[in-house]
């Protein structure tokens, strides 16, 4: 995802930037808080049903993970990722001058 990320923001051409669309930065944020939360989830469980936090966190095991919230996020993570570098792809192709014009 940091080799993703930085593709994102790396200029096409010098002093060109892509910057993504509303619904790309939905994709992206919802995305990262699905994985985050697949996570947290089970610690914030934790939290709400013992008072003493701080005694059960460094022993607690979780019962189960919730991976359809893993792969959930991951996907929009994917398609937002996917949406922008196509974008960034059609726009260098755009871009590049032809042979015949150097001619």
């Amino acid at each position: 995802m940091m080799v993703w990320g930085l593709t994102l923001v790396g200029p096409v051409r010098p002093g060109q930037v892509i910057y993504p669309r509303p619904g790309e930065w939905l994709a992206l944020l919802t995305g990262a808080l699905a994985v985050l939360s697949s996570f947290l989830c089970s610690y914030a469980a934790l939290a709400v049903c013992h008072h003493d936090l701080t005694a059960k966190v460094g022993t607690h095991v979780p019962s189960n993970y919730p991976w359809w919230l893993l792969a959930l996020g991951l996907a929009l993570l994917w398609a937002g990722f996917v949406s922008i570098s196509g974008r960034k792809q059609a726009r260098k192709f755009k871009s590049r001058p032809t042979d015949a014009s150097h001619r």
